[in-house]
């Protein structure tokens, strides 16, 4: 459950829920119903721990297990050619407008 994910991270950081709640201009009372689950997250909330924690915005949710995100991962993947055409030549699935006529 994403609400012991935020506890986790802020205990990880070594910091204090009124430290947190700073952060988010909440009183600390608003900001441990977050982590209790007994009140709901604003998203705006959540894009502002995610960055400030460096996390994904998934990973807080309890969408995912990788602290990740996305946009991190793809600097790690290899760009792949889809289709390799010999230069000058001409793509076997593209078609002129002439090619739909006889």
């Amino acid at each position: 459950m994403y609400f012991q994910r935020l506890e986790d991270l802020r205990i990880d950081h070594d910091k204090t829920q009124q430290e947190i709640a700073d952060l988010l201009f909440c009183q600390r009372e608003v900001y441990r119903r977050y982590e209790k689950g007994t009140r709901e997250i604003p998203v705006w909330a959540v894009i502002r721990l995610a960055e400030y924690y460096q996390c994904s915005t998934d990973y807080l949710l309890g969408l995912t297990d990788l602290k990740e995100s996305r946009t991190e991962l793809k600097q790690f993947a290899e760009p792949q050619k889809i289709c390799t055409i010999p230069e000058g030549e001409r793509c076997p699935f593209r078609k002129s407008i002439s090619d739909y006529f006889e």
